[in-house]
């Protein structure tokens, strides 16, 4: 990797001196990381026969079919406030995805899922997959402008603020119950990283799981995952679930253009789009309480020659180890008074070894977290449910070190350590039947950056059994990272990035069948962190964006238990000094997924559409944009307590990229132009219920 020198954020060194202090030479030589690995398991499922197709009990399509729209009005989402509320209430234009809609989609990881709604879109390096929201998506930022949470946990680590979403996510889409995405400005009732909205997974009880599950199956590229499952609720209310995977996958060549010569085996990188991992995950469940444990560790070459690499060398790879514990408590404390308590801890490891002509190049770090919430629900006042609570998080670990032995021979040993403090109140206040407010605010504070307040303020009208009319303001922040402070040096003292927010929504439901919204916002983001490479690799406060943008949806549930969901974005995110649009910024998304009973009901069938509109690179060109398909198959009448499920992943086979970012230039100066993204490729599983 070819960097620049600078001094350190002064603010930062400050700290470090008064903290454990630091060395930019001389590090120790990383050992190796002991990759830790399940034993795989043997699944008789693949071995089922298939002679009873019609002798099998009826298909079982319940969890398949979402819930009715008169159901989705009453639905309760409990990320937008802290607390559950109706959908149709909650501050904010708020998405579902039901463990319903991931099956009958096919969606294999978080980034699948999140690349379903509306105004996201996924940007994937062969390497890792980066979430871009309201026309936000620069390459070079991981996934620090949304908070991810894990059961209403943060799970974005203390080093990068990123929250991961492809196979490097922790836990498996089969235990994930829903995931609820609450898009704008979250700091006042979460703080940092809420920037651009708040994603929630929440994972199966073991009710949900019950009984013994395994699984496996097979996908293009060699591919191959087995997993095992089981849960179990006693009649006291005391459950246990359990679920582990394994899997595998060879990858597939990559040719880059860029690359194209005879001295770099003509631009092609062999057998470096590997990728394995295996993940872990325990819930015991109470009446009062929650314990959760999840463990992943992930494998993956790195194809792109990225940071300077030597092209086509087959050591070049990543390792992601992260793990997490989770315990909740909830009670009634009083009449009116609601207790919520948890204390977590969190660890994420990441072991980069990188190639280059003169040896190798490692990076690593060590992230270690604790973090503890109270809070308090109370309903005392006629019209009122106030909220009020306090979260601190303890990062006893923040270490980074790195060794790179090239002509600019560049180490580091920064290890740190820090707090983050936050208190909240908010009041969900009911002046009549039609009108409600949500009135919310924030202060946070850590070691290293000011003091923040953040409000949000919401009117909720009723303007009839079917319609809802919703406006929003609200501000929220991000603040520098560990590794924007530190890795490549800042030169001067870097500023927290703000954003201010308005939205207003319109919700309304037709006849009990099918539900309409729209969404129209206006933000402004303000001292933006960039990597700046025109006089050397180093992170800066440059940029100034606003935003105009609109998204609109439409859901209709037909009476043969068919679902037709589509939804189209429009976002204009330019930069606010230059007035150019933002770099992989596509100006329109539109999406389609239809789920129908097939064939006398034997199978459910499900088909997506997702269009992305061209967006520009940080070289100045763009990218094409492109729609793909995907098709899906799922039957549970194949044999008895069996589920068989194929699917088809860009069925056309739809040749396109995404845009690369300052990262991808190789050892010789050549950058990427382009990320090339697979074609057509394939999945078939079987599962098998004890």
């Amino acid at each position: 990797m070819k960097l620049s020198g600078g001094s350190i954020d002064p603010v930062f060194t400050t700290h470090l001196k008064k903290d454990k202090g630091y060395s930019s030479i001389g590090i120790d030589p990383i050992p190796a990381i002991r990759r830790k690995t399940l034993s795989s398991v043997t699944l008789a499922v693949m071995s089922l026969g298939m002679n009873s197709l019609w002798a099998a009990d009826p298909i079982v399509l319940a969890d398949l079919t979402t819930f009715s729209i008169e159901q989705l009005m009453e639905m309760e989402v409990s990320s937008a406030s802290k607390f559950p509320q109706k959908v149709s209430e909650a501050p904010a234009a708020v998405t579902i995805i039901t463990a319903a809609d991931i099956k009958s989609q096919g969606y294999r990881t978080l980034a699948d899922i999140l690349r379903s709604i509306r105004g996201l879109y996924v940007t994937y390096d062969r390497n890792y997959s980066y979430i871009g929201a309201r026309g936000f998506g620069r390459p070079n930022d991981y996934n620090t402008h949304i908070l991810f949470l894990l059961d209403g946990n943060r799970i974005n680590d203390n080093v990068f603020d990123s929250g991961r979403i492809g196979t490097e996510f922790i836990i498996d889409t089969e235990i994930i119950e829903r995931v609820e995405f609450i898009p704008g400005p979250g700091s006042a009732a979460y703080g940092n990283n809420a920037f651009f909205g708040v994603v929630n997974i929440i994972t199966k009880n073991p009710q949900q799981m019950d009984g013994l599950e395994v699984a496996g199956e097979v996908a293009s590229y060699g591919a191959h995952k087995e997993r095992v499952t089981y849960g179990h609720q006693l009649d006291n209310g005391m459950g246990f679930a359990f679920s582990g995977s394994v899997y595998r996958s060879k990858g597939e060549d990559q040719y880059f253009t860029a690359f194209d010569d005879p001295a770099s085996n003509n631009g092609v990188a062999e057998d470096l789009d590997y990728d394995r991992y295996q993940r872990l995950f325990a819930k015991l469940e109470g009446k009062k309480f929650t314990a959760t444990v999840a463990y992943s560790d992930r494998t993956k070459g790195i194809p792109t020659a990225a940071f300077y690499q030597t092209f086509n060398d087959p050591r070049s790879h990543t390792l992601d180890t992260q793990s997490l514990i989770n315990l909740g408590y909830n009670d009634n404390i009083g009449k009116d008074l609601d207790l919520s308590a948890r204390v977590s801890h969190g660890q994420y490891d990441y072991h980069g070894e990188y190639i280059y002509t003169g040896g190798i190049g490692r990076d690593k770090t060590k992230s270690r977290w604790w973090g503890t919430e109270l809070r308090f629900i109370s309903t005392t006042f006629t019209g009122h449910k106030l909220l009020a609570g306090m979260e601190y998080q303890w990062n006893p670990h923040q270490d980074q070190y790195a060794s790179y032995p090239d002509a600019n021979t560049y180490t580091l040993s920064v290890p740190f350590s820090s707090y983050q403090f936050g208190i909240y109140v908010q009041d969900e206040y009911r002046w009549s039947e039609k009108l409600m407010f949500n009135i919310g605010l924030r202060k946070d504070r850590d070691t290293l950056s000011k003091t923040h307040f953040n409000p949000r303020i919401a009117a909720i009208y009723k303007a009839g059994s079917q319609t809802t009319l919703k406006a929003l303001y609200g501000t929220a922040y991000k603040a520098p990272t560990l590794y924007e402070r530190a890795y490549f040096p800042a030169t001067g003292s870097l500023n927290s990035e703000t954003i201010k927010t308005l939205e207003g929504v319109l919700e309304h439901y037709i006849s009990g069948d099918t539900r309409l919204s729209l969404s129209v916002y206006r933000y402004k983001a303000d001292e933006l962190i960039e990597l700046d490479n025109n006089s050397g690799l180093f992170f800066t406060n440059l940029g100034e964006a606003s935003a105009n943008g609109a998204e609109m949806e439409g859901e209709h549930h037909f009476e043969n238990d068919a679902r037709l969901k589509v939804s189209y974005s429009w976002q204009s995110a330019k930069d606010a000094n230059t007035g150019t649009t933002l770099t992989n910024s596509p100006k329109h998304l539109a999406k389609l997924n239809f789920t129908t009973p097939a064939f006398s009901n034997a199978f459910q069938t499900g088909v997506e559409l997702q269009y992305t509109s061209e967006r520009k690179t940080w070289l100045g060109d763009t990218v094409d944009g492109f729609m793909i398909a995907n098709l899906t198959l799922i039957s549970a009448r194949l044999a008895k307590n069996t589920e068989f499920y194929a699917n088809i992943y860009n069925l056309f086979g739809k040749q396109y990229s995404d845009p690369p970012s300052e990262e991808h230039i190789d050892e010789l100066g050549r950058p990427l132009t382009g990320l090339r993204q697979n074609g057509r490729n394939f999945r078939i599983g079987l599962a098998y219920k004890f």
